[in-house]
């Protein structure tokens, strides 16, 4: 029976995932460029629209490995066993590269990688081709480990949220109340104050929680305490939170790449200079 390593639509999916890494180096490098340039042009037109900018690249990056593994046109090729009994994909994870068929009816492997023949970079292909299974193997095994962080994020909010969280007071459930009406904000949002945290933060998409530190509670004046609650909240406004879910995703899938990186803190700190507008608007 044939095993799945040994199955040829394994051996082009594992050639498709090294080609789509391999372009993404170009790809985020020069969208990365493009969005430096455009919120430079637009530098002074404030916080908003830079952020717009940059949450524009960001969602190009998520884009472009998509268009990009459907525009490819791998396909398999027959290749018979080594002497280890390896299969297809096993002869990818071992030497990278399939043995082109003898009839000339099929695609040639420069056919089968566009962009790259098509500019007459056929010497390169070839010699990037050999390496392709263990960059699709390395890979795999970099996104599993970069899936750790956000993971263990998750679980500290919810350990925060759940386990020696208290509600807040009615006085301050009643400035998040005015604050929700004031922002136009029509879903339900949850407050837990904590002694474990020191500054305020909101988290979760579609059902919000914000966590207030116990000591601002006890110890800011009231228009203070308001002001931080408006400025955490003006993120559930914004969608600042769905956001956030696209890069942590997005640095996960392409932990490999400065540019996802760059891009990502650019949208935190223009995230952070929105809210600031909004909370100066709104009070």
């Amino acid at each position: 029976m044939q095993t799945f390593l040994d199955a040829p639509a394994t051996a082009v999916i594992l050639e498709k995932l090294g080609w789509v890494l391999v372009h993404s180096l170009w790809q985020f490098a020069a969208v990365a460029a493009v969005t430096s340039a455009a919120t430079a042009v637009a530098w002074r037109a404030g916080p908003r629209l830079r952020h717009g900018l940059f949450v524009c690249g960001l969602v190009a990056m998520a884009a472009l490995p998509v268009v990009t593994w459907h525009t490819l046109d791998v396909r398999p090729q027959p290749q018979a066993a080594d002497a280890t009994g390896s299969g297809a994909a096993a002869g990818v994870l071992a030497r990278g590269a399939w043995v082109p068929p003898p009839d000339g009816a099929a695609r040639t492997a420069a056919a089968a990688t566009p962009w790259t023949a098509a500019s007459g970079g056929d010497a390169i292909a070839e010699g990037i081709r050999p390496w392709l299974g263990w960059l699709t193997a390395a890979w795999l095994v970099g996104v599993a480990t970069a899936a750790v962080r956000p993971l263990v994020g998750w679980l500290a909010w919810r350990r925060l949220t759940t386990t020696g969280a208290a509600e807040v007071p009615a006085a301050v459930m009643r400035m998040v109340e005015r604050a929700r009406r004031r922002l136009g904000i029509g879903q339900a949002v949850r407050v837990v104050q904590s002694a474990a945290v020191r500054v305020p933060a909101v988290a979760g998409w579609l059902r919000p929680v914000m966590l207030v530190p116990l000591a601002l509670v006890t110890s800011l004046a009231p228009r203070e305490l308001e002001t931080l609650i408006v400025h955490e909240l003006a993120h559930v406004r914004r969608g600042d939170l769905l956001v956030h879910i696209l890069q942590l995703l997005l640095e996960t899938i392409a932990f490999y790449h400065p540019a996802v990186w760059w891009l990502s803190a650019r949208i935190r700190v223009e995230r952070e200079h929105c809210c600031d507008d909004l909370v100066v608007a709104t009070t």
